[in-house]
């Protein structure tokens, strides 16, 4: 199968749209940073558009463009990837406490609210009268 590059062009609008959801759901209290560069294919032969690395302790995320997709990247798609790698940012606290031995599941309900403030303020035009403001 042929395979296309990512352009310089399709950098930046990854960059920005990962500032921009960053933004939305309030995590900006993360070091971030973005490369665009070739990822390996998986060992099952399939390509990741873009990969999420994250330090949960350091706050400090690397996002990842591949530099090569299995086919054209629309400027959408580019930012569709970009959104669902925001996404996994998102979901990083849960994830990674999940994967602790000794978590509790007092502590992953209280990430998971955490997670759903941040949809909530993300998504609706007005607050909850009884929640605090972050």
């Amino acid at each position: 199968m042929p395979k296309h590059k990512t352009t310089t062009k399709d950098y930046a609008t990854f960059k920005e749209t990962i500032v921009k959801w960053m933004r939305t759901f309030g995590l900006t209290d993360w070091q971030l940073e973005t490369q665009h560069k070739e990822i390996p294919d998986h060992e099952s032969g399939s390509a990741a558009c873009a990969i999420t690395n994250f330090d949960i302790s350091a706050r400090s995320v690397l996002f990842t463009l591949n530099t090569t997709w299995l086919r054209p990247a629309p400027s959408l798609e580019i930012e569709a990837v970009a959104f669902h790698e925001v996404v996994h940012l998102l979901l990083a606290p849960l994830t990674s406490e999940a994967t602790n031995r000794y978590t509790t599941h007092a502590v992953l309900e209280s990430i998971e609210e955490s997670i759903v403030v941040r949809l909530e303020n993300a998504f609706m035009s007005t607050t909850l009268s009884f929640r605090p403001q972050n």
